[in-house]
């Protein structure tokens, strides 16, 4: 506000000049839009009463449909924003045209016997007649109470849980899943994430981490979910301990996570989940399936995929665990590392190679298909 007042006058005049060409242009393409939406609507409504055979009538109207559901919303103008409950001008969004879209699968199940039963011993052969009027008004009586007794009550059904994912980018590789598995348990489900950076600690090489791990404990302070899940890979916190440290008691890195844990915990009132680290692979994921196929050695083959193993931080994540009694782990290394072989592996080599990650970084629809009894477990324990 201050900096506001000190300008000069020249340049506010140039910024309110601006300011309002820029509000004349959204007004303009806002009175467009909603007139084209309009236009479309009342001719959609008038068309099926019109007395003639039109030909392609059902299509025109496929068609007209698909243009409205097309059509970008009109812009927000100043009256929508300084008043939350302002109405769109526009007929479709409008509260008439909003409560007949609601009853109207219902209204589409119920007229058809109500309709063939009039057609049969009402009609007396005619096209309409006051028995039609009453079928109709049934029809529509009866699709009301159908939503507002049936469908608004199965749709409005919530969990009772409030779930928040934080993470970098694996926290939204794992969103479409934990909300197909966990959604019926939750009241709402927030998702906060930061590419490249962790929430537990922030990687050194990594520019302006510091600073977004504020924004997760503001997030997850303001949030405050009764459980909290942490989908992250290892950067890091991968890396070895110093070479005059010997426990992790005194590795930097550690004490780091567990602080920060700590203030997560403040802020959750029942557990944190923390998926524990599998190795980073490289970017060599399109060299597999021909590996496989080619019946190479495939030890080796999982060696050379792995640009980073995960012990290090596998062993700070389990010890974080080990000194919470609200924390617990989601592991996927049974999954993803052969006992036989000892290795990471990454694909499966009984379906010519089918890899589980994309591009050496994330979990691709199988990899997340391969871990979902994982996620479904924790969901079900809740």
């Amino acid at each position: 506000m201050i900096a506001y007042l000190i300008t000069t006058s020249k340049k506010r005049k140039s910024e309110e000049d601006h300011v309002l060409l820029m509000e004349e242009k959204v007004e303009n393409k806002r009175w467009l839009t909603t007139n084209y939406k309009n236009g479309m609507t009342l001719l959609m409504i008038i068309m099926p009463f019109i007395p003639i055979e039109i030909p392609f009538l059902r299509e025109i109207q496929t068609i007209l449909t698909a243009l409205l559901m097309c059509l970008p919303p009109p812009p927000p103008s100043d009256n929508d924003n300084h008043h939350p409950h302002h109405h769109s001008s526009s007929l479709i969004e409008s509260k008439i045209m909003n409560s007949f879209g609601n009853i109207s699968y219902s209204l589409y199940l119920i007229h058809w016997p109500i309709y063939a039963f009039w057609k049969l011993n009402l009609s007396n052969g005619d096209i309409y007649n006051w028995n039609l009027f009453i079928a109709l008004f049934i029809s529509i009586t009866l699709s009301i109470l159908s939503y507002e007794f049936f469908e608004k009550v199965w749709t409005q059904k919530n969990g009772k849980y409030r779930f928040m994912l934080i993470g970098n980018s694996y926290s939204l590789n794992h969103a479409t899943l934990f909300h197909q598995e966990c959604g019926h348990k939750a009241n709402s489900i927030a998702l906060e994430t930061m590419p490249t950076c962790e929430p537990l600690y922030p990687p050194s090489e990594r520019e302006g981490c510091s600073e977004r791990l504020r924004t997760f404990e503001r997030e997850v302070e303001e949030i405050k979910p009764d459980y909290l899940f942490i989908f992250s890979r290892f950067f890091d916190i991968g890396n070895p301990m110093p070479p005059n440290v010997t426990s992790l008691d005194e590795d930097p890195i550690y004490r780091k996570m567990k602080s920060q844990l700590e203030i997560y915990l403040k802020s959750v009132r029942n557990k944190i989940y923390m998926m524990n680290q599998i190795a980073r692979s490289n970017k060599q994921i399109g060299l597999i399936a021909k590996a496989v196929v080619e019946k190479q050695d495939l030890v080796e083959l999982d060696k050379s995929l792995v640009a980073r193993d995960p012990k290090m931080a596998r062993l700070r994540y389990e010890k974080l665990v080990s000194e919470c009694s609200r924390c617990a782990l989601i592991d996927y290394k049974p999954y993803f590392f052969n006992e036989t072989t000892q290795t990471w592996r990454f694909y499966d080599e009984q379906q010519a190679g089918l890899t589980y990650l994309t591009n050496g970084i994330h979990l691709s629809f199988h990899g997340l298909e391969l871990i979902r009894p994982v996620i479904r477990n924790v969901c079900n324990s809740l």
